[in-house]
């Protein structure tokens, strides 16, 4: 991180947490760095800011709208000894701190809440107030305003819905907290979404693509299966065997696996053998060289200087006859390809 002298923590979950950060970053002139922290890890990560030797990094540290109540005694301790180092905490939320917590926390940290003060206040108009920026403009990533005033820009609104959920996704699932800043950064800047970064594009099509593939939980066993895959993952040549019941996830733990392997820039190909012929892969060169592949049956063909040169239509094992399927149309190509060389 780099020694900007401000920190903003904000939450994670919703796209207000995104929008708030990106007007207090927008407000501080970009000179700050935004991480993403849970209500849990809030007490533990500000002990670790407070535990460090030397001369703090941060001068200020505003927290945006991120609960209080995960452990209030470690949290009050930790803000003592910022404090004790000259670093000033602000905590800014459209909800009223509760008693309890405001009684521990008095003199180490300083609240910015309206609560019952202004009922229908927002998170992003707090923080608007709090810096003094309008916050029309990020409006519609409050959830009460998300059908609201987006028309003309329908398109950029959406793109930045999913790279908000990419940003997460990629926390989740594969420890990657960068992106979560970029996209704050991005929306503080007002980046169209043509002119995102190579990198970026990517992470949001790996998410359109394996959003739906994730693993979720919790418990003992899915935090050693989490730790099963990272070990794995860091071999490269790695053979794994995985086995489970139909439907409980085996394809998404071997893509999390490549993922987060030194082949993760090579493509990922998923392959159900269950449904597949016994002789596919037999004599695989033998088939190629001569072009037999018994399950395709590809209509109007003809023959060119020894060369098959169908391309309109093809045919599955099941005679579906769709020529839009995917994994027999990149069959036929293969064939194609493997009788040209």
């Amino acid at each position: 991180m780099d020694k900007h002298g401000n920190l903003i923590l904000t939450g994670w979950g919703y796209a207000e947490y995104v929008a708030a950060a990106a007007v207090a970053l927008k407000a501080l002139g970009g000179n700050a760095e935004v991480l993403g922290v849970s209500r849990r890890r809030l007490p533990e990560l500000l002990g670790e800011l407070a535990a460090e030797r030397g001369a703090p990094r941060w001068k200020r540290i505003y927290i945006l709208g991120v609960s209080l109540s995960g452990d209030p005694e470690a949290l009050a301790n930790a803000l003592a000894k910022l404090k004790a180092k000259g670093v000033e905490v602000e905590w800014i939320s459209a909800l009223e701190m509760p008693e309890e917590i405001a009684d521990q926390l008095e003199g180490v940290l300083e609240e910015r809440a309206r609560g019952t003060r202004a009922p229908t206040g927002t998170l992003l108009e707090e923080v608007g107030k709090a810096f003094g920026v309008d916050v029309k403009e990020f409006m519609p990533f409050v959830a009460s305003a998300g059908a609201r005033g987006t028309r003309d820009r329908a398109s950029d609104f959406r793109a930045y819905l999913t790279l908000i959920d990419t940003a997460q996704f990629c926390y989740r699932n594969y420890q990657d907290e960068s992106l979560y800043a970029t996209t704050v950064r991005y929306l503080a800047n007002g980046v169209k979404p043509c002119a995102w970064e190579p990198h970026v594009k990517a992470a949001v099509a790996h998410y359109d693509r394996y959003g739906g593939r994730e693993l979720l939980g919790k418990s003992q066993v899915i935090a050693t299966l989490q730790d099963r895959i990272n070990r794995v993952a860091a071999h490269e040549h790695a053979r794994v065997l995985i086995l489970g019941e139909s439907g409980t996830g085996k394809e998404t733990v071997a893509q999390q696996i490549h993922t987060k392997s030194p082949r993760r820039k090579m493509p990922f190909v998923a392959f159900n053998c269950r449904t597949c012929w016994r002789t596919a892969f037999s004599g695989t060169s033998a088939a190629r060289s001569r072009m037999q592949w018994s399950a395709l049956t590809v209509c109007s063909s003809r023959r060119t200087a020894g060369r098959s040169s169908s391309t309109r239509s093809a045919r599955c094992r099941w005679r579906c006859r769709r020529s839009c399927c995917a994994f027999w149309r990149e069959a036929v190509s293969c064939a194609l390809a493997a009788g040209r060389s």
